[in-house]
């Protein structure tokens, strides 16, 4: 109960009246009049209003220098790139105006570069290093990257790590 007071402060609409703490389950336009949600609508469409348009980089793959393990410091490996982009929905895309959109083209040369200038031991420095890249972008909102090892382990399609990262945080 604290939580929900808490988080929704003022946005809640009489919880002693309305006897919101009962532990009913509300519907969707009851919860919203009751100032429990803030909106009615699917997780792509709310997702799109928050952050706005979606650029994909899809099984990108790059024969890099990465890993703590001596084998790993002396041959490159196959690592495969999986990159969501969320801009803001404010920012409307201007054939005149590519600061207006994130240039998908721009970010793999840049993720190109910044693998073959160094070794990373580790994905998640990595991968730091790539929302590093992408923020520098002020309409980029949240990137969800998914990194991938692919022949690092017997018996494996792959493995890695996948960390999203918001503007905010």
């Amino acid at each position: 109960i604290k939580v929900v007071e808490t988080s929704r402060g003022s946005k809640l609409k009489d919880p002693e009246k309305n006897n919101i703490f009962t532990g009913e389950f509300w519907t969707g336009k009851t919860s919203l009049n009751l100032g429990l949600i803030d909106g009615i609508g699917n997780a792509d469409q709310i997702l799109k209003e928050k952050f706005g348009d979606k650029v994909i980089i899809k099984n990108f793959i790059l024969k890099i220098s990465v890993g703590l393990h001596d084998f790993e410091k002396k041959k490159k490996q196959r690592v495969r790139f999986n990159i969501d982009i969320l801009t803001d929905s404010n920012i409307k895309p201007n054939n005149n105006n590519l600061a207006s959109i994130v240039n998908y083209e721009d970010t793999i040369n840049k993720i190109n570069y910044i693998t073959e200038k160094k070794h990373h031991e580790l994905l998640e420095d990595l991968a730091e290093n790539i929302f590093d890249i992408i923020f520098e972008n002020k309409i980029v909102k949240k990137v969800t990257l998914k990194l991938e090892k692919l022949d690092i382990i017997k018996n494996t399609e792959s493995v890695g790590i996948e960390v999203s990262k918001s503007r905010d945080e």
